[in-house]
């Protein structure tokens, strides 16, 4: 509605001199783009879009002298106000879905298996509000030597209007990952509040779940179940494949009532064994069948549940789609344990759970975590990720997909998340040899 790119204040300082060649070259990229020397620098040039942003850039110009002088964390930054965007653009992207409606219901139409155009909708406008609630973010990069090769860290500082719900600060978490064998994913994540947690998720998706009565019933039913186990949850988990075995996922839980845990967990089965969420899968051509044997075994005294669950194709369904079937033949066949150890759940899916227990009974863990040495204590989200696994993962699914090497060297993603109250901080740590054998596959 009248909007246009002259209006976007876009201001980008270079180290580049205004007469430059390069400068010049950019100056073609567009009629809009505007250059003008930086104070009585001849090295440094301000280029904008458009003439109202290059006077509110002279209007500014000592503002942005000081920026320049002062020390900076980022290689490189990108800074948005996203107040003034969003105020101009949310009303045309919630008008943008309402627009979608009629195509929405065509694809629900087509597919039994497909939201409806109503819930859709619905969870497309709950994401803009969420978008509609940030008041900044801001995207640094730093390019760090380690051990003589370079690594690529990326940071995300978002802002939010209503500081996030939170009061934010460091978590005070034990570390659980210790005790985690490693895998091609393994991560800590240390939740301050469930409840918020959980009514954020269910604001998501309350449009999907209004436009199914029963299913919305039963899944508010087994969120008042899980809620019981306390404010606070720190848990830890890894995640494999293994081309023999299948799926590998060992994991460690604690809760302020690990009994009313256990307890949950075992009406979530029932509740996963008939009823609303049952019948998800067999709208989806899949027939669920799962073989509950609690307490089949002890570990140290510690009674063991043992689920085993079977995905088959229903006699009476359509088809699933291919990816979810191939998918769900890799996960028939599982069997996932759980066992409440004091404070703690240890659960695992094609494994012992003493893979986890036998570091725990024993008081240390023999698994350092890259992520805990890679980024400060007190965040909420610490992740490992081994790309040579991802790979294996996809070659699995996609066998006839060519991929690229991974060089050993630079297999391993970490990342780091910490919630500040009304900033919430990201980082990503890449090695730039993965970037470049990533690059191979986009040529």
């Amino acid at each position: 509605q009248g909007a246009s790119m002259r209006e976007a204040p876009v201001v980008v300082l270079a180290p580049l001199p205004g007469e430059g060649d390069l400068v010049g070259l950019i100056k073609t990229t567009s009629p809009l783009v505007r250059a003008a020397p930086l104070g009585a620098s001849k090295t440094s040039t301000v280029l904008t879009l458009g003439d109202a942003a290059q006077e509110r850039a002279k209007t500014g110009e000592a503002a942005l002298l000081a920026l320049t002088q002062a020390r900076q964390p980022f290689d490189l930054t990108l800074h948005v106000n996203a107040v003034p965007i969003m105020a101009k653009y949310g009303p045309l992207m919630h008008a943008g879905i309402q627009a979608m409606t009629p195509a929405l219901t065509m694809a629900a139409a087509q597919s039994p298996t497909a939201p409806s155009a109503q819930s859709s909708a619905a969870m497309l406008e709950q994401m803009v509000s969420e978008l509609e609630g940030l008041m900044s973010f801001t995207v640094g990069a730093n390019v760090i030597d380690k051990d003589n090769d370079s690594e690529l860290m990326l940071s995300l500082l978002t802002a939010s209007a209503d500081g996030g719900g939170s009061a934010g600060g460091p978590v005070a978490a034990p570390n659980l990952a210790q005790f985690v064998p490693p895998g091609d994913l393994r991560l800590q994540w240390n939740t301050r509040d469930l409840k918020r947690l959980t009514d954020w998720y269910l604001r998501l998706y309350g449009g999907m779940l209004g436009a199914k009565p029963e299913l919305k019933a039963q899944v508010d039913e087994l969120v008042a179940d899980w809620l019981k186990v306390g404010r606070t949850m720190e848990t830890a988990a890894s995640v494999s494949y293994d081309p023999s075995k299948g799926l590998v996922m060992q994991g460690l839980m604690r809760v302020e009532d690990s009994a009313a845990a256990m307890a949950a967990i075992r009406r979530i089965v029932k509740k996963f064994s008939s009823g609303p969420v049952h019948d998800q899968y067999k709208n989806l051509g899949i027939e669920l069948t799962i073989k509950s044997q609690p307490g089949i075994r002890k570990v140290k005294g510690n009674p063991v549940d043992r689920y085993e669950y079977s995905f088959q194709k229903s006699a009476d369904q359509a088809a699933a789609p291919p990816g979810l079937k191939l998918m769900l033949e890799k996960l028939s066949g599982l069997a996932y344990e759980v066992a409440q150890v004091g404070p703690y759940l240890v659960y695992t899916i094609g494994a012992p759970v003493e893979s986890v227990t036998d570091g725990l009974f024993a008081g240390k863990g023999p698994y350092p975590m890259a992520a805990m040495k890679n980024f400060p204590g007190g965040g909420t989200l610490y992740l490992d990720l081994d790309m040579d696994g991802i790979m294996r993962w996809l070659k699995a699914l996609a066998p006839a997909a060519q991929l690229p090497i991974v060089p050993a060297r630079a297999r391993n993603i970490s990342a780091w998340s910490y919630d500040g109250g009304a900033v919430s901080y990201q980082r990503i740590v890449i090695p730039l040899a993965l970037i470049k054998a990533l690059s191979y596959v986009f040529r």
